[in-house]
């Protein structure tokens, strides 16, 4: 789970650090208030391709750093960083720096990695969802991965007593009441073109 965004210099932004809690977060705002910026920063995380007119004016650099905590973060996705010779604890930290020049350079816990690699891994670890992309929600595939293993995917495995499913409960809510939300808009929008 991403825990904290870094982004120096991105846009209009010189310098904001954004901590998210466990459960639902949802960033609004005004046209303008910058939330395609924050964005702009998941998917330079992600290993998306970046240009250098994302550089704030009249800087050098542009920096996005993000900390994920692993204990939620899939076997999968610690493989593919073990083969790589890429350690992890308690945190991964993906950090991505563009130069005015068009260099770009990204580490994983400080250690350099390919825009490629990083492109790799942000496939696994960050979902970018934005206006009229959402057909993977609909896939049961995707369902599961929005459940993190120890909250709804052992529902499935085998019966919980009350008190073995409390400590999940609210997580488990949030993450079915956004679910929930997000198709009722979309049914909303069937029912509108009949």
């Amino acid at each position: 789970m991403l825990t904290k965004i870094i982004i120096k210099n991105l846009a209009i932004i010189k310098d904001v650090e954004i901590d998210f809690k466990n459960g639902l977060n949802i960033i609004t705002g005004e046209t303008g208030a910058g939330k395609s910026i924050l964005i702009d920063a998941l998917t330079l995380l992600s290993g998306g391709r970046a240009s250098v007119e994302v550089i704030r004016e009249g800087e050098g650099t542009c920096e996005v750093q993000g900390i994920f905590d692993t204990s939620d973060i899939s076997k999968e996705i610690k493989e593919y960083l073990s083969e790589n010779d890429i350690d992890i604890d308690d945190e991964l930290i993906i950090r991505r720096v563009l130069q005015r020049n068009g260099k770009s350079r990204a580490y994983i816990n400080s250690i350099i990695v390919t825009q490629g690699y990083l492109e790799s891994l942000g496939q696994k670890l960050v979902s970018v969802l934005s206006q009229h992309e959402t057909q993977c929600l609909f896939q049961p595939v995707f369902q599961l991965e929005l459940f993190p293993e120890r909250t709804i995917r052992p529902l499935y495995l085998k019966p919980y007593t009350m008190p073995e499913m409390l400590p999940h409960t609210e997580k488990i809510l949030c993450q079915v009441v956004l679910i929930c939300w997000y198709l009722s808009f979309q049914n909303a929008g069937t029912m509108n073109r009949k």
